[in-house]
């Protein structure tokens, strides 16, 4: 059986360019280098960053317009954005020019699963609250939800940065 990264690690250029939103307060890190694996065959891509202002989401790689990243950084974040009745609205303005933007967009949360429901909000039904809109965003948008730790640590967030950039690989190829 073929992997679904079988056409794309042929069109792969030696270079991409991770675009990251120049309004991200605290952004991924990504690796200079890249491997990919394919059928057994090993390819190292060189990988570099560009600040710029997107129109939708948060990282993007250059020439793979079909997956889009919007990194929530905590389960405050979502909080804000989603029970502020005020920032709910710039929230779904956002969530739907990320969904018209390409075809797979990706919803990042820089929390795990454990941490999010441990979370301390106002009150404890809101991190419930939280979660159900979340879920119901995920489902209303067609987002891929992927969920990982959040950390400060310059070499883990490049590990993130990596992961990332082979979720917009393997979902942002020109079809």
């Amino acid at each position: 059986m073929r992997s679904p990264l079988s056409n794309l690690v042929r069109s792969l250029p030696k270079t991409i360019t991770v675009e990251v939103d120049s309004r991200e307060k605290f952004p991924l890190l990504f690796p200079a280098t890249l491997r990919v694996w394919h059928d057994g065959a090993l390819r190292i891509l060189a990988v570099k960053t560009k600040r710029t202002k997107l129109d939708a989401g948060d990282y993007r790689i250059a020439g793979f317009p079909n997956c889009i990243v919007e990194r929530k950084g905590s389960v405050n974040e979502l909080a804000g954005n989603f029970l502020n009745p005020a920032d709910a609205i710039r929230q779904a303005n956002a969530f739907d020019r990320l969904s018209c933007a390409c075809i797979h967009p990706v919803l990042l949360v820089e929390e795990t699963p454990t941490s999010f429901l441990r979370q301390s909000l106002t009150s404890p039904e809101d991190v419930e609250r939280v979660v159900s809109i979340l879920f119901e965003k995920v489902a209303q948008y067609g987002f891929q939800l992927i969920m990982m730790p959040k950390t400060t640590n310059p070499s883990s967030r490049r590990l993130a940065g990596a992961m990332v950039v082979q979720a917009m690989l393997a979902w942002g190829r020109p079809q």
